[in-house]
């Protein structure tokens, strides 16, 4: 079966982890937040602790890593590979 296979149907699988590997990490300009990117989307948490919430959740297919914040916005941007380039967000 090839790539082109199909018909598809997407699937919504719900978990929760404490944990990641292979991670990239930024923290934004004014110290608050903490930006990661963990399974193809990106995410963020206060420094301080607590809930992360999803940056890239409406990205759709596109796989999302390596956040950095801008030091003049102080807004996250991803790498992504929809070869749209890079998506600001938060």
């Amino acid at each position: 079966m090839g790539c082109d296979a199909g018909p598809w149907t997407p699937r919504e699988i719900d978990f929760t982890t404490e944990q990641g590997t292979w991670m990239s990490v930024d923290i934004s300009p004014d110290g608050r937040w903490i930006a990661f990117d963990l399974l193809g989307h990106i995410y963020r948490v206060p420094a301080e602790g607590g809930d992360a919430e999803s940056l890239t959740r409406n990205s759709g297919i596109a796989v999302n890593y390596h956040p950095s914040y801008s030091p003049s916005t102080g807004r996250a941007s991803p790498s992504s590979r929809t070869g749209e380039g890079r998506t600001t967000c938060g």
